[in-house]
């Protein structure tokens, strides 16, 4: 089962933080950008599904879906290095595999990062950096495992990510 929610703004963002989230079998896959555009998706996996690369793989979703909704000039931040390195391969033109994966939509990832690696930029944030749009994608992608599980509603979901899109670009112009 697969839940998204999602607000854009116009112009797209020029800079996006995207995040993943694993909650026992619920995944929260997050991008947060500079304008307040905002995604979020949760997704329920079988503990058959579950791996220790499961992680690498939300974050590779996050960067996805940041790639998929912004076609002009991105620079993505992350906080999971081999997630940088392995999209920083890509682009290189080195077909590396994503470790423990075998679907094909983490796969098709590599040929667009190639044929966007003009235009796309992915820099690593330390984890207990203090960037807001770092913060609010982690934020998002915590809310998003929680989809399902704490009852709350869609409006309810989208109003919390709306706060946390808010107070987190807000933040960022501030500081």
């Amino acid at each position: 089962m697969s839940t998204v929610y999602r607000c854009r703004t116009q112009p797209p963002a020029a800079v996006v933080a995207a995040a993943g989230w694993v909650a026992w079998r619920t995944l929260g896959i997050a991008y947060l950008g500079s304008t307040g555009s905002w995604y979020l998706r949760s997704r329920v996996r079988a503990p058959s599904e579950m791996s220790a690369d499961t992680e690498l793989h939300t974050d590779l979703y996050a960067v996805a879906a940041a790639i998929n909704d912004h076609p002009g000039l991105l620079e993505i931040q992350c906080e999971y290095v081999a997630v940088v390195e392995l999209i920083r391969d890509w682009q290189a033109g080195r077909t590396e595999p994503v470790p423990g994966y075998t679907g094909s939509r983490l796969t098709r990832l590599g040929s667009v990062a190639l044929a966007r690696a003009d235009t796309l930029a992915l820099t690593w944030v330390p984890k207990h950096a203090w960037c807001p749009l770092n913060k609010g994608a982690d934020a998002l992608a915590r809310l998003a495992s929680r989809v399902g599980t704490d009852r709350l509603g869609a409006p309810e979901i989208r109003r919390r990510a709306t706060l946390i899109a808010f107070r987190n670009t807000t933040a960022e112009v501030t500081s």
